[in-house]
């Protein structure tokens, strides 16, 4: 599984067109280096993206929690799945946001890509401003419940 870290912001073209920076490119697998899938995000005004695999993972959860012939699982595979696109890097590492995904995210001129451990989002950054907003407080929050981060699972107890 892919590591994306890092975030940048890139223009958005007038053909939907953004750079994916290399720090999120380098993390792809050798076998998917020429394209990513991306959605747009259930949870926030932005759009997800990975590799291959990502829909994969989230297909056996979504089949696991709702078994295939239930309400929700139709509800999730119809906005995951029949809202999702590969697209494929152009040589100068450009990938076209399909123009509902820029609309519902409202990126127009320019976009914040995030690099996310297992997925990276792609944001208006005025958006993602304001998202994080407050963010560094709620994480040490959550980091406090984790113990001590500088020592490993079962030291320190």
């Amino acid at each position: 599984m892919p590591i994306f870290r890092s975030n940048a912001t890139n223009k958005v073209d007038s053909a939907g067109r953004v750079t994916i920076p290399a720090a999120i490119r380098d993390a792809l697998p050798t076998d998917h280096k020429s394209s990513v899938t991306i959605v747009p995000s259930l949870k926030h005004p932005c759009i997800q993206g990975g590799d291959s695999s990502m829909l994969a993972r989230l297909s056996d959860r979504i089949e696991a929690q709702f078994g295939p012939y239930s309400d929700e699982y139709d509800y999730m595979v119809n906005e995951i799945y029949g809202q999702s696109e590969d697209v494929e890097f152009d040589s100068k590492h450009r990938i076209k946001i399909p123009q509902f995904m820029l609309d519902e995210a409202g990126i127009t001129g320019e976009a914040i890509i995030v690099g996310l451990r297992d997925k990276f989002e792609i944001w208006n950054p005025d958006r993602y401003a304001d998202y994080r907003r407050g963010m560094k407080e709620k994480a040490l929050q959550s980091a406090m419940k984790l113990g001590p981060l500088n020592t490993r699972r079962g030291e320190g107890d």
